[in-house]
């Protein structure tokens, strides 16, 4: 009796004691704030200006409180200096104004970058991707290229500076696809290949070139329809004809000073089963040297354009047009407004207003001697010409 009423004197004594009550206050806030942060996802409860910040260093995760007001002051607190190279996620200057703020940090490192179409490029970079990697090297990539990652063991030996990404680079091809033509790229080796990597039915009379051959760079694949054919055949370009006026002889005559030669061109046709053909590409294996022509613009010795008669044509062309005149209406070209049949090539022009004016008054001078003023009746009349010049 006297021990059970000893024990509980004991306890009172304990519980009454002025600093046994606010000792297990304080310890169960503090278990109850931890619990807290990790219920609630790292958010902390208590003053406003404390944050959970998530910071990632090249891959390692660290979950910590912190007052800090930016990102760079928080690294500034943790005595993480970075260079030039490095690269912060986000920026240094972005405020830290919640909880569950990740920070991600990526350190520059040596990569030697091997691409085929260029010398091997040795840089500090800091992104992780491959793709990233080359872009941050100025590298365009298409998705048809390949990237691979070769970390070396034998950097003195082997030349190559820390990790090694090897671009292996799809080739440029032009594919006549139905007699569209595309701009791809592919990994196939060869035609066959290609055709397989871009799920196309052919046969072999379908396909140029044979479906064993090799690609190369920039080559021209043609495939057409199963049951069509695909063939070749060269023809000639004819040259074409340049002319120029000379008074060294006379109208109506020409005189080739050089000849040229033709040119030459490979088509690609699609022949259909019952024979038709349609082309489907041309390539020009041989340009063309255009010909020389000389026109005469040298009047005819008989022919007057002088005096009287000058003076006639002269009012003729006041009432027709001019010498660059063209009535489409009514296909009449030129001073004296000649339609392509009767003007008939002369001089080798193919109408009058292509001609120079030597060349339309000598016409009109070989039509006045023939027929008169006839073929201009209506002008005849207005301007009052005779018929006295022949």
């Amino acid at each position: 009796m006297m021990n059970k009423s000893n024990n509980k004197s004991k306890k009172d004594h304990i519980f009454n004691h002025r600093l046994v009550i606010p000792a297990v206050t304080s310890l169960l806030l503090v278990i109850f704030s931890f619990v807290a942060f990790i219920f609630w996802g790292g958010a902390l409860s208590g003053a406003d200006d404390v944050h959970a910040v998530k910071v990632t260093v090249d891959g390692k995760t660290k979950l910590l409180p912190t007052r800090a007001k930016s990102v760079g002051e928080l690294l500034q607190s943790m005595d993480i200096v970075l260079k030039p190279d490095d690269v912060v996620e986000p920026a240094q200057d972005t405020p830290i104004t919640t909880d569950k703020f990740s920070i991600n940090i990526y350190y520059s490192r040596p990569v030697t970058i091997v691409d085929n179409d260029g010398k091997p490029i040795v840089a500090n970079i800091a992104e992780r991707k491959p793709s990233e990697i080359a872009k941050k090297a100025g590298l365009k990539l298409y998705p048809e290229d390949k990237i691979n990652v070769d970390s070396s063991n034998d950097p003195l030996g082997s030349g190559v500076v820390g990790d090694k990404i090897i671009i292996d680079r799809a080739l440029p091809i032009k594919l006549s696809l139905y007699g569209v033509i595309y701009d791809i790229r592919t990994q196939a080796e060869t035609v066959a290949g290609l055709a397989s990597e871009r799920n196309i039915n052919y046969d072999k009379s379908s396909i140029l070139p044979k479906p064993d051959a090799k690609l190369k760079a920039n080559d021209l694949v043609f495939i057409t329809e199963p049951g069509k054919q695909i063939a070749t055949a060269e023809e000639l370009i004819v040259q074409p004809t340049e002319y120029v006026d000379s008074t060294d002889f006379p109208i109506g005559t020409t005189k080739v000073r050089e000849e040229g030669t033709p040119g030459k061109k490979a088509v690609v046709y699609e022949i259909a089963q019952n024979g038709t053909k349609k082309p489907l590409q041309e390539i020009v294996v041989l340009q063309p040297v255009r010909k020389l022509v000389a026109r005469g613009a040298k009047p005819k010795e008989n022919a007057k354009f002088d005096g009287d008669f000058a003076g006639a044509l002269a009012r003729l062309r006041s009432c027709e047009g001019g010498y660059t005149s063209i009535n489409k209406a009514g296909g009449y070209y030129g001073a004296y407004q000649y339609d392509i049949g009767t003007w008939n090539n002369y001089g080798g022009y193919l109408n009058a207003a292509q001609a120079p004016p030597a060349v339309q008054d000598q016409k009109a001078w070989e039509t006045y001697q023939r027929r008169g003023w006839q073929p201009w009746p209506t002008c005849k009349n207005k301007v009052g010409l005779q018929d006295i010049y022949r």
